[in-house]
C-alpha cells in the first residue's frame, strides 16, 4: 500500500514539475514580450514626440510669444504616459501646473493637441471641432490662436464652440 502511495504521489508530483516547467515557460516568454513591448512603445513614442516637441513649442510661441520667447519644453515617454516639462521664463523646467497659470495650461494643452494632429492627421482629416478651448485664455492670447490657426492650418476647417460671444464675433471678423 505504501509503495503504491509513494507511487501515485511520484506521478503527481511529475506532472506538478512539468506544469511548473511549462508555467515558468510562459512566464519568461510574457515578460520578453512585456520588456519588447515596452521598449516598442518607448521608441514609437519617443520619436513622436520628437517630431512634435519644436512644433509645439512655436504654436505656443505665436499664442504667447511676447510673454515667453523663451519658451521651451521636453516631451518624454514615461511608460504609457508623458512626462511633460516646460520652461518658465528662464527657472528651469517644470510640469505645467507647477507655475502656469490656468490660461497658460490650456494654450498648452490645445498646441500639444494641435501638433499630434499635424502629425498624426496628415492628409486625412481635414476638420477638427474644439468645444471651448478658450474659455480661461485672455483676449489678447485668443487673438494670437486665431492667428496660429489662420497661418498654420490654412488647409483644414475648424469648428471652435465657444460660450464668449467677444471672441465669436472676432473670429468672424478676422
Amino acid at each position: 500500500d505504501q509503495l503504491t502511495r509513494l507511487e501515485e504521489n511520484l506521478k503527481t508530483l511529475q506532472a506538478v514539475e512539468a506544469q511548473f516547467e511549462r508555467q515558468e515557460l510562459a512566464a519568461r516568454r510574457g515578460a520578453l514580450m512585456r520588456d519588447e513591448f515596452g521598449a516598442a512603445r518607448d521608441l514609437v513614442l519617443g520619436e513622436l514626440y520628437h517630431k512634435i516637441s519644436e512644433r509645439f513649442v512655436e504654436y505656443y510661441k505665436i499664442v504667447h510669444g511676447e510673454d515667453e520667447a523663451d519658451f521651451q519644453a521636453e516631451l518624454r515617454p514615461n511608460g504609457p504616459a508623458l512626462d511633460f516639462q516646460v520652461g518658465f521664463h528662464g527657472r528651469g523646467t517644470h510640469p505645467p501646473h507647477a507655475l502656469h497659470s490656468e490660461g497658460h495650461q490650456d494654450s498648452m494643452g490645445v498646441c500639444l493637441y494641435l501638433a499630434l494632429m499635424k502629425i498624426l492627421t496628415r492628409d486625412k482629416v481635414f476638420l477638427t471641432i474644439l468645444d471651448d478651448v478658450v474659455m480661461s485664455i485672455d483676449s489678447e492670447h485668443r487673438r494670437s490662436f486665431s492667428k496660429l490657426i489662420s497661418e498654420k492650418f490654412s488647409d483644414r476647417q475648424f469648428l471652435i464652440t465657444t460660450h464668449n460671444r467677444t471672441w465669436a464675433y472676432q473670429l468672424k471678423t478676422d
